[in-house]
C-alpha cells in the first residue's frame, strides 16, 4: 500500500512540475507577444502622428485642388463639456 501512495505522489509531483514548465513557457510567449504589440503600437501611434500633421494634410489638400474655406463657409459649434479656443 505503501508503494502504492509513493507511486502516485511520485507521478503527482512530475505532472506539477511538468504543469509549471508550460505555464512558464505560456506566460513567456505572452510577454513576447505583449513587447511585439507595444512596439508596433508605438510605430502607429508614429504613422497616425504624421496622417495627422498639418502641412501634410495641406499638401494632401492642394494635391485634391482644395481650398481654404471662404468667409462665412465655417461654423463653429460649440460640444457640451469643450471650451472655446
Amino acid at each position: 500500500m505503501l508503494v502504492v501512495v509513493v507511486a502516485l505522489l511520485a507521478v503527482a509531483n512530475v505532472w506539477i512540475r511538468l504543469s509549471v514548465q508550460d505555464l512558464g513557457h505560456k506566460i513567456s510567449m505572452t510577454a513576447t507577444i505583449i513587447d511585439d504589440l507595444d512596439h508596433e503600437h508605438e510605430e502607429l501611434e508614429i504613422i497616425a502622428g504624421r496622417q495627422e500633421a498639418p502641412e501634410l494634410l495641406r499638401r494632401r489638400a492642394t494635391a485634391q485642388r482644395l481650398r481654404a474655406p471662404l468667409a462665412g463657409q465655417v461654423i463653429a459649434v460649440n460640444a457640451p463639456g469643450k471650451s472655446q479656443p
